[in-house]
């Protein structure tokens, strides 16, 4: 088991991108303090294996879908055992409700985003491609709440890096979608990516507002706009592949950067007092 799950994680799950991922989302959700580390640390960690037990359950329900789109993935092409992976999400999960034993309201809210997830997998057949993105990266928007949770600091912060997150996330995967679809359809896509990062940005600036104007998240924040501005003007002036490629790469790069400048902040913060 354990060896098709490594094998799994260094395909689609590579280490070099979801720990810094993780480290940065769940670092920025405790501006300015940083708390206590030891209940951090046990929220990264929770984080981390709860988006992987996601990845492995998404690729799993999308198996078929892949054998056409994807064929030489591991899941697909049988390289990676789906008994194995499939044993893998009821060991990732088990582990994270141990993780959580020590609070009933995180190890609450672990049941009730893992019964959400299980309704979602089980419909996302049903759904209408356009709206699976709202549904299916949910888990992006909640880290904040849960790490929020954790620390016993739950705000409006919170539910404010929620919406900022939650609706970059979902303008990112409707960015990459462009290439899955026909041409007549790229500039109608476009259109919605691009109304949620604005969408996005205006969260961001809510954030900056009720955290006392922090310097590097105001500027990263300002700096991410200008270019998912220029880039998706220049995909609607001429669409492309690889113009697509460029929009939807940045759709991670759009909050991270602020939120990697609220992390410098409170450094900043905790090092002027």
């Amino acid at each position: 088991m354990f060896k098709d799950l490594w094998a799994f994680i260094r395909e689609r799950y590579p280490l070099q991108v979801t720990i810094p991922l993780v480290g940065v989302i769940s670092l920025a959700a405790v501006y300015p303090t940083f708390g206590s580390w030891k209940r951090l640390l046990l929220a990264m960690a929770t984080v981390f294996l709860g988006l992987l037990a996601l990845r492995a359950a998404d690729d799993l329900v999308d198996m078929e879908s892949d054998r056409q789109r994807c064929p030489d993935r591991g899941l697909p092409s049988g390289r990676i055992k789906t008994e194995a992976i499939s044993r893998s999400i009821w060991f990732l999960w088990g582990l994270i409700l141990f993780l959580n034993l020590v609070s009933l309201k995180t190890l609450a809210f672990i049941v009730v985003l893992s019964l959400y997830y299980l309704f979602y997998f089980r419909g996302k057949s049903y759904l209408p491609h356009d709206i699976r993105p709202f549904f299916s990266t949910l888990i992006w928007g909640v880290i904040p709440l849960y790490v929020g949770l954790n620390l016993e600091s739950l705000s409006l912060f919170h539910f404010l890096m929620m919406a900022f997150i939650w609706s970059a996330v979902v303008a990112h995967e409707i960015a990459h979608s462009l290439d899955n679809v026909h041409p007549n359809r790229w500039q109608a896509l476009a259109l919605r990516a691009l109304f949620l990062f604005i969408l996005s940005a205006f969260w961001g600036l809510a954030i900056w507002q009720v955290t006392g104007r922090p310097f590097f998240f105001g500027l990263f924040l300002l700096l991410t706009l200008a270019v998912i501005l220029k880039l998706s003007l220049a995909f609607l002036r001429e669409p492309g592949p690889s113009r697509a490629k460029a929009f939807y790469i940045w759709g991670f790069i759009f909050f991270l950067l602020p939120l990697a400048g609220l992390i410098m902040d409170g450094f900043f913060w905790n090092g002027r007092g």
